[in-house]
C-alpha cells in the first residue's frame, strides 16, 4: 500500500470514529458520583476536569464567599448570592473537601461542594 493510499485510509477511519463521538456532552458533577466512581484515584490537590451549571445552596440563605483558590486560606475575590445558578469549570479535592471551580458574573473563583446543589 502507497503513503497516499495509507494517508486516505487513515484519514476515513478518523472521520468515522471523530462521528461515532457525540457533539457535545455535559457530564454529571454531583460529588456522589465522584466519589461512587471507584476508578477515581483523588489525592490531595487534584483536579477533575468537569463542567455544567449547579446552584449555590447555603442553609442560612446568606451570600457565599468565592474565593481565588480551593481553600479558605484564599483570599475572597466575590460573594455569591444563595439561589444563584452558577457555570462549574472544574471540581479540586483538597483534604477533606471538595472546591468547585465557578464562574459567576464575569467572576472566577471557588466555592466548597458542601454549598452546590443541583448539579447538571
Amino acid at each position: 500500500m502507497s503513503k497516499s493510499q495509507l494517508f486516505k485510509v487513515l484519514m476515513a477511519s478518523a472521520v468515522i470514529l471523530s462521528s461515532a463521538l457525540p457533539a457535545s456532552a455535559t457530564p454529571s458533577i454531583s460529588k456522589q458520583n465522584l466519589i461512587a466512581n471507584n476508578s477515581l484515584q483523588f489525592h490531595e490537590g487534584t483536579l477533575v476536569s468537569q463542567s455544567g451549571t449547579a446552584e449555590i445552596c447555603t442553609r442560612d440563605g446568606d451570600d457565599l464567599n468565592m474565593r481565588s483558590g480551593p481553600g479558605t486560606n484564599f483570599r475572597r475575590v466575590y460573594q455569591v448570592p444563595s439561589g444563584a445558578v452558577v457555570s462549574v469549570s472544574n471540581i479540586v479535592r483538597r483534604g477533606r473537601f471538595y472546591w468547585y471551580q465557578i464562574t459567576f458574573r464575569n467572576q472566577t473563583g471557588y466555592v466548597r461542594g458542601d454549598f452546590i446543589c443541583n448539579p447538571t
